[in-house]
């Protein structure tokens, strides 16, 4: 008869991870935000995290979730957002210099396919995944970008414009 472990630390912290970490993402606009933000993606509404929410994100390994996002704005004014998911198939920590580098290189390939002109900033979601995937849609990444100050920027070509008034 073997012996096992029926409450072992690291299960302690993934059950308590399931309750904590339930409908929330780290969302990021790159422009002048220095940090990220923790976000209900429900309620797309930022949420203020514990220490312990906090080690729990960033302690365990996990399957993420990523939405890397271009943020646009078009010569008729029209803002939209184009987004490539990418679901991990792996656990990784989120400190984990692997992760970031392919997320990096993602982007920036992902960015060179999109009409430069309208490019007003990149922003991206990660969602740890605990259990069943999670597939964001478009209305809700607009939603939280624009909490974020996503559409704040000016595009390429609106920069282009006040550089040939001036």
């Amino acid at each position: 008869m073997s012996k096992r472990k029926a409450n072992t630390p690291i299960k302690r912290k993934q059950m308590i991870a399931r309750t904590a970490l339930k409908n929330l993402c780290i969302a990021m606009v790159l422009g002048e935000a220095k940090y990220c933000a923790v976000m209900n993606y429900k309620s797309c509404n930022e949420v203020k995290v514990s220490q312990q929410v906090a080690e729990l994100i960033a302690g365990l390994p996990w399957k993420w979730y990523f939405e890397c996002s271009v943020v646009c704005r078009d010569q008729q004014g029209k803002e939209y957002i184009v987004s490539e998911t990418v679901h991990c198939e792996s656990a990784y920590r989120q400190s984990d210099p692997r992760l970031n580098e392919f997320l990096n290189t993602h982007h920036k390939a992902f960015l060179a396919k999109q009409n430069h002109l309208h490019v007003i900033t990149l922003a991206w979601v990660a969602v740890p995944a605990i259990g069943d995937k999670v597939d964001l849609e478009i209305e809700t990444l607009d939603k939280i970008y624009t909490k974020l100050g996503a559409f704040e920027y000016l595009s390429t070509w609106e920069n282009n414009q006040l550089e040939d008034a001036a």
